[in-house]
């Protein structure tokens, strides 16, 4: 059954701030409620496909990893992921925000997967709708540098980390039975 607004269902879905909306903020409400996510304080990076903003909980800082609302030309694209995986059979692309929600329950499940069989990713606990919670890397409120920003010059040890890449792929592949379909050094964090 459809709850009615007393707004234009058009402006609840208006985008602030390239990733948060009505429909965002009530989900991050959510994630308050059940107690995945304390206070919100802002935006600490964002990528091609969702915008990072730094929260708390009581257990320290978290990421809510705030998928953006689907562009069309990102749509297939971004269902090819998804089409082979039998846990979203019958899934129409017609639907955007259902895939932004889906597509944000498939990293939950992958990462959790992931965290599990042992592989250096961020601990995640817990999404709702496109938002998706998970630990935050870095000091203080400050995240830690992707391998990009970086370059072979600040890095110490440039074979300490390739040796830990090829570890932590080798896990993703053989204890979490995934593979990485975009491993590149912008989604890379260097603790």
């Amino acid at each position: 059954m459809r709850r009615f607004r007393t707004e234009k269902d058009s402006d609840y879905f208006k985008v602030v701030d390239d990733a948060i909306n009505a429909y965002t903020w009530a989900a991050i409400v959510k994630l308050q409620e059940k107690g995945v996510v304390g206070d919100v304080l802002g935006p600490v990076g964002q990528g091609k496909e969702a915008k990072l903003i730094l929260a708390k909980r009581d257990d320290g800082y978290v990421v809510l990893k705030v998928f953006y609302p689907v562009p069309v030309r990102f749509v297939k694209s971004r269902y090819s992921y998804i089409l082979g995986d039998p846990r979203f059979r019958g899934l129409k692309i017609s639907d955007q925000l259902h895939l932004v929600e889906v597509w944000c329950r498939k990293e939950f499940g992958n990462l959790s997967r992931a965290y599990s069989a042992g592989v250096r990713v961020p601990r995640p606990y817990g999404f709702y709708r496109n938002v998706l919670v998970m630990q935050f890397i870095g000091v203080d409120r400050n995240p830690a540098p992707l391998l990009a920003e970086l370059g072979l010059e600040g890095i110490d040890d440039v074979d300490h980390v390739f040796y830990e890449v090829v570890k932590n792929l080798e896990k993703t592949y053989v204890a979490a039975g995934l593979v990485h379909g975009d491993l590149s050094p912008f989604n890379i964090l260097y603790d």
